[in-house]
C-alpha cells in the first residue's frame, strides 16, 4: 500500500507535475521515496531540508535538516513530498519514543533519524522545477502566485526552442574510436541539423517535406525522391529520441511535466537530429548538465541509433555533436568498461597561444631546409596543448 504526504503549504512551480511518473518510479525502488530540487542561486540551504543522493543508485544517503553552513556542499533541497510503504509507518511510533522533546518532533528530523541513523533505503527522485510558498504563508500569498501563474500563461506564451547540431570532421585517429583507440576531430557549421520545439496541446512530430514526403506529384516523382533520399527520413530519429529520453528521466529519478510538445526538424546530416533533438528536450523540461552529463549525452545519443533505430554508428561522431570545437579524445578500453566512456579533452587557448608555442618550438629564423621541406610537402602542424592555468598566454 502507498502513503504520499504532500505539504499543503507548497505551491509546485510546475502546474503540468505528473504524480504518476512519481508513483511508477517508487513502486520500482526497494524502499521509500522523496522529492527534491536543485536549489536555486539565491536560496539558502539552512532554510531547507538537503539531501545527498547516489548518481547511480538514486538512493539518498545522507538527510540533513537546515544545516549550518558547510556541513554539506548538497543543492539538493527536499520537500515534503514523499512516498512512503505500509510498513515504514510504524517507524514513527519509534521516532516518537526516541524522541519525546516536542521540539525535535518535526518532520524534517524523522527523516533525519530515518536515513541517518536507521539506514532505512530511501530513494530520490528530482523534479527540474522549484518549489514556492514553503512555511509560514497566508491567504494573500496563494492569491498572488496564482495571478502570477496565470498571466503568465496568456501574456508569456513559451517561445519555440530552436537547436543545432553540427557536422564532425575527423583529423586524426580515425576510425580507431570503435578499437579503444585516440581520436582528434572537430565540428564544423557549414552542416548541420536543426531541430525547433514548441509546445503544443498535443505531442506532434512534423515530417520534413522532403526527407519525409507523404505527396508526390506523380509516380515519377516518388521514384525519383526515393531513389535519391531513401526510404528513412528523420522522423524515426525524432520519435526515437523522444522515447528514449522519456525512459532515461524515468529511469534516472527525474520527473518530468505533462506538457506536450511539437518537433520539426531541417538538416543536411541526418544523423545529427538526434543530437539536436535531445538539446531542445533538456531545454523544455529544464534538464541540467547535472541530470544530463555530456559523456553519458555522447553514450546517449549512440544509443538512440545503435540500440533504437539499428543503425551503425560510433561514438566518436556523437562525442564531437556534444562538446563541439576541436576535440581530443581516448577512448581506453579500461576506462570504457569501467565507467562506459572515455576520456574528452576540450582546447582552452586561443590561436594566438598556439602560435607562441610553435614559434618557441621551432625558433624565430626557420633554416633554408626547413623552409623548403615545408614548402614542397604543404604540410599544417597541429599542436594540441594541455591546458594548464599557471602558463601565460592560456585562456
Amino acid at each position: 500500500m502507498l502513503h504520499l504526504q504532500i505539504a499543503g503549504d507548497m505551491l509546485c512551480a510546475d502546474q503540468n507535475f505528473d504524480i504518476a511518473q512519481v508513483i511508477r518510479f517508487f513502486r520500482s525502488k526497494p524502499g521509500e521515496l522523496a522529492i527534491y530540487y536543485e536549489l536555486e542561486s539565491g536560496e539558502k540551504s539552512y532554510t531547507r531540508g538537503i539531501v545527498e543522493v547516489c548518481p547511480n543508485t538514486h538512493r539518498v544517503m545522507r538527510f540533513f535538516e537546515k544545516p549550518q553552513e558547510g556541513v554539506t556542499a548538497s543543492r539538493l533541497a527536499s520537500v515534503v513530498f514523499y512516498c512512503l510503504r505500509k510498513e515504514s509507518l510504524l517507524n514513527i511510533s519509534e521516532f516518537l519514543i526516541q524522541h519525546p522533546d516536542v521540539n525535535d518532533r518535526t518532520f524534517g528530523m524523522f527523516w533525519e533519524w530515518l536515513i541517518n541513523e536507521e539506514k532505512v533505503p530511501v530513494y530520490g527522485m528530482k523534479l527540474p522545477t522549484g518549489f514556492q510558498l514553503i512555511g509560514q504563508v497566508g491567504l494573500s500569498d496563494y492569491t498572488k502566485w496564482l495571478a502570477h501563474y496565470s498571466s503568465k500563461q496568456q501574456l508569456s506564451p513559451s517561445k519555440p526552442i530552436t537547436c543545432r547540431s553540427f557536422a564532425r570532421v575527423g583529423l586524426m585517429g580515425n576510425p580507431s574510436d570503435g578499437f579503444n583507440g585516440k581520436t582528434i576531430a572537430m565540428s564544423i557549421a557549414n552542416f548541420w541539423a536543426e531541430v525547433t520545439l514548441m509546445e503544443s496541446q498535443t505531442l506532434v512530430l512534423l515530417p520534413h517535406p522532403l526527407n519525409d514526403p507523404t505527396e508526390f506529384g506523380s509516380l515519377q516523382d516518388l521514384f525519383r525522391i526515393s531513389r535519391k533520399e531513401g526510404y528513412l527520413g528523420g522522423l524515426r530519429l525524432l520519435q526515437a529520441t523522444c522515447k528514449k529520453f522519456y525512459q532515461f528521466c524515468s529511469e534516472q529519478g527525474i520527473a518530468l511535466s505533462k506538457q506536450n510538445f511539437t518537433l520539426k526538424y531541417d538538416t543536411n546530416i541526418p544523423r545529427a537530429i538526434v543530437s539536436a533533438t535531445l538539446k531542445c528536450l533538456m531545454k523544455f523540461y529544464n534538464i541540467t548538465d547535472n541530470d544530463l552529463p555530456k559523456p553519458i549525452r555522447a553514450n546517449f545519443i549512440l544509443n538512440v541509433e545503435t540500440d533504437e533505430l539499428f543503425i551503425t554508428a560510433g561514438l566518436q561522431d556523437r562525442v564531437v555533436q556534444v562538446y563541439e570545437g576541436l576535440v581530443y579524445m581516448d577512448f581506453n578500453k579500461q576506462l570504457m568498461d569501467e565507467r562506459g566512456y572515455g576520456t574528452v579533452f576540450e582546447p582552452k587557448y586561443d590561436s594566438g597561444f598556439v602560435y607562441v608555442f610553435e614559434r618557441s618550438l621551432f625558433g624565430l629564423n626557420w633554416d633554408v631546409e626547413m623552409k623548403r621541406a615545408f614548402q614542397e610537402a604543404g604540410c599544417v602542424f597541429c599542436f594540441i596543448v594541455p591546458y594548464d592555468p599557471s602558463v601565460q598566454g592560456q585562456n
